[in-house]
C-alpha cells in the first residue's frame, strides 16, 4: 500500500518546488555575502559565502516537507469538517497579534518566538482557503448555476471580511489583498454571476477613495505616491524602488554571476531587504534577464500544474482548495516581481519558495500539500 501511495504522489510538483528552492538558496547566499576578490578560488569562495539564511531556508523547507507528508495522509474532506474551528482559531490569532504583536517594518503582525518572527497572517492564508472553499462548495456541489443569490454569497463574504479587517488594522495591506484575491478567485471558480461581479467592482471603486481619505495613514499614502513618482523621495520611500530597478538593469541579459565582486547587492545596505522582499532583483543582477525568465517559467509550470490537478479533483471542495492555493501563489508572484521591477507598489509580499522567510515557506508548502492531498484522493480508495 505504501508503494501505491508513493506512485500516486505528484512528484512533478515536488521537483518544481525543490528547483525553485535551490535557485533561491543560492540567490540568497549570493545577495548577503560580502564582496570578494575576483581572484578568489571556488573553495575559498565557499568558505567566505554567508550561508546562514540559505541554511535556515533549507530547514524551513524540511519542516514544510514534513507538513506535506502529514497532509497527504489526512483526507481533506475530514479537514473540511473542522472548517469552523479552523476559522475561529485563525480569527483569534489575528485579533491577538493585532493587539499584542511585535512591530516589524511598520506592521504589528508578528509574534516573537525564540528570537524568530511568527506571522499569523501567513499561516491563516491556508485557513481562509479551506473555509472559503468549504462554504462555496456547500452551495455549488451538484448545482449547475453556482453562486447566484445574496443568501448564498453572504456566508462567504462575512467569513472573508473579519480576517481582512483584522489584517488591515495591523496594517498589512499586502497580506490583506492576498486574502481578497483568494476569496475572489474561489468565488469566480464557483461560477459567481457576472452581475454580482460588476456590483463588487463598483463597490471597490467606491471603497478605494474612502480608504485613501479616511483610513490610510500618511506613510501609506506616501508609498503609493512614491510608487508613481519615486523621484519625490529618492533617499526615503523611493530608495528601494529606484535601487531595485538599478540592480535589475545592472544584470543585463546574462548577469554578473553569483558572488561576483561587481554585484551592487554585495555593497553594504545598497538594496535593503535584498534577501527577502527584493530577492528577485538580487537574482536578476546575478543571472540577468535570462535567469529572471527561467524563474518565471518555473512558476508558470507550477501554477499550471496546480490548476490541472484542481480540474480533476473529485468534488467542488477539493477543486476550490487547489484553486485557492493557486490564486494565493499567483498574487504573491505577480505582486513581488511587479514591485521589484517598479510596476506595482511595495507591499512586503514575499516570493514563494524563493524569498527568505519561514512563515511564508511553511505556508506555501502546506498549500502544496493540500493540493497533492486533493489529487491523491481523486478516486475513492483507502490510504491506510
Amino acid at each position: 500500500m505504501r508503494l501505491k501511495v508513493l506512485k500516486r504522489i505528484d512528484w512533478l510538483m515536488i521537483i518544481l518546488a525543490a528547483v525553485i528552492l535551490v535557485f533561491g538558496m543560492i540567490s540568497i547566499s549570493s545577495a548577503v555575502s560580502p564582496a570578494s576578490s575576483s581572484e578568489v578560488s571556488l573553495f575559498e569562495l565557499a568558505k567566505l559565502a554567508n550561508t546562514e539564511y540559505s541554511s535556515l531556508q533549507l530547514v524551513y523547507f524540511g519542516a514544510g516537507a514534513v507538513i506535506i507528508a502529514v497532509l497527504l495522509f489526512i483526507d481533506y474532506s475530514n479537514i473540511g469538517e473542522f472548517s469552523e474551528i479552523i476559522y475561529w482559531v485563525s480569527v483569534a490569532l489575528l485579533a491577538a497579534v493585532a493587539l499584542f504583536g511585535s512591530e516589524i517594518n511598520g506592521t504589528a503582525g508578528w509574534f516573537k518566538i525564540a528570537g524568530r518572527g511568527f506571522q499569523p497572517a501567513e499561516f491563516c492564508k491556508i485557513a481562509i482557503i479551506i473555509v472559503i472553499a468549504k462554504e462555496t462548495a456547500k452551495v455549488t456541489q451538484d448545482k449547475e448555476t453556482g453562486l447566484d443569490t445574496v443568501k448564498e454569497i453572504w456566508p462567504v463574504l462575512w467569513r472573508f471580511m473579519i480576517p481582512f479587517v483584522l489584517i488591515m488594522i495591523q496594517p498589512d495591506w499586502g497580506s490583506a489583498f492576498v486574502y481578497f484575491f483568494i476569496t475572489a478567485g474561489i468565488m469566480f471558480m464557483g461560477r459567481l454571476g457576472w452581475k454580482k461581479i460588476l456590483v463588487f467592482l463598483l463597490l471597490i471603486a467606491v471603497i478605494v477613495p474612502l480608504l485613501w481619505f479616511f483610513v490610510m495613514d500618511d506613510w501609506q499614502k506616501a508609498r503609493i505616491e512614491v510608487f508613481l513618482y519615486p523621484e519625490l523621495d529618492p533617499m526615503g520611500n523611493g530608495l528601494q524602488s529606484m535601487r531595485a530597478r538599478s540592480v535589475i538593469e545592472a544584470g543585463g541579459l546574462l548577469g554578473k554571476g553569483f558572488f561576483s565582486p561587481d554585484l551592487l547587492t554585495q555593497q553594504s545596505n545598497y538594496l535593503p531587504e535584498e534577501h527577502t522582499d527584493f530577492i528577485f532583483a538580487s537574482m536578476v543582477e546575478s543571472c540577468g534577464f535570462i535567469g529572471g525568465l527561467i524563474l518565471i517559467l518555473l512558476y508558470v509550470f507550477l501554477i499550471l500544474r496546480i490548476f490541472r490537478l484542481a480540474i480533476r479533483a473529485k468534488d467542488d471542495f477539493g477543486m476550490y482548495i487547489s484553486c485557492g492555493v493557486g490564486f494565493m501563489l499567483i498574487f504573491h508572484i505577480v505582486e513581488n516581481i511587479g514591485m521589484n521591477i517598479g510596476l506595482l507598489p511595495i507591499t512586503g509580499v514575499p516570493l514563494p519558495l524563493f524569498s527568505y522567510g519561514g512563515s511564508n515557506m511553511i505556508t506555501t508548502m502546506a498549500g502544496l500539500g493540500l493540493v497533492m492531498g486533493v489529487d491523491l484522493r481523486r478516486q475513492s480508495w483507502d490510504l491506510l
